[in-house]
């Protein structure tokens, strides 16, 4: 009935789409809603709208993902700590439970998108410029909007990881009465959580930017070594992402703790 009524509303089926919003529940179609039509554009607001909920909807699953490893951490020690059964019961219910947080972590890393690393592809690139120039280009447009997202996604996976497992091991070791409360664990936990990622992500950026930039200045196209020069660069660009993250968590865990 309220689909025949929007018919009403308009004759033109772009338009219609936007009257569902409002009157269906369909919050997730505007995200692959394309109109067909060049005169029909999305207004301004509605663009603001739609990324303010999938920004939201980013940080409730990574206060969801950092929240239940800690508390399921803090429920770990506190078995560890104030065993209500036998040493042996007691050791398996820790082991098995550790055993099981590793194995799900372990299975949803394998489902990420993990292809083969096919170095020819450079020189694939490199043949294409030469012959196609305009195909090159658009070529390397799709693979860098591909290539953001991927690497979007894999950063917050790794900070979220590398921060939690950080926050974690040093609260057990250093600060263990903090794992007393949970509120009081999760008070100083989730707010450094959103810090790290941000500050690690700024951090990364430049440091990304400038190695680009540092990069192509000093190793043009006719450079004999400039493949294996860039192969190094990637694997110290791989290795930074875990050290800054690894860094700003310490550095927030002794800070958070000692105020």
């Amino acid at each position: 009935m309220i689909n025949e009524c929007i018919k009403k509303i308009s004759s033109n089926d772009e338009i219609r789409k936007f009257y569902t919003y409002k009157y269906i529940n369909k919050y997730f179609e505007g995200w692959t809603y394309i109109t067909s039509k060049k005169e029909n554009n999305w207004h301004s607001l509605a663009i603001v709208l739609m990324l303010m909920l999938g920004l939201f909807l980013l940080l409730l699953f990574v206060t969801l993902m950092i929240v239940s490893f800690l508390i399921q951490i803090n429920v770990i020690y506190d078995v560890i700590t104030k065993p209500s059964s036998s040493y042996f019961i007691n050791l398996f219910v820790v082991s098995f439970a550790l055993i099981s947080i590793m194995f799900s972590w372990i299975v949803a890393i394998i489902q990420l998108p993990l292809p083969e690393v096919d170095n020819s592809n450079y020189q694939k690139l490199l043949e294409m410029e030469q012959n196609d120039p305009r195909k090159y280009e658009e070529t390397i447009k799709k693979i860098a909007i591909k290539s953001s997202k991927k690497e979007a996604r894999y950063l917050i996976a790794l900070y979220a990881i590398i921060y939690t497992i950080t926050f974690s091991l040093i609260s057990i070791y250093f600060y263990p009465e903090s794992l007393d409360k949970i509120e009081y664990f999760l008070g100083k936990a989730i707010p450094g959580a959103f810090l790290v990622m941000f500050f690690s992500n700024e951090i990364l950026g430049f440091i990304f930017n400038k190695g680009r930039v540092w990069f192509f200045t000093n190793y043009s196209e006719k450079s004999i070594n400039r493949l294996t020069i860039f192969k190094r660069m990637e694997r110290f660009f791989l290795l930074i992402k875990v050290i800054i993250p690894l860094i700003m968590s310490v550095i927030y865990t002794f800070y958070i703790y000692k105020n």
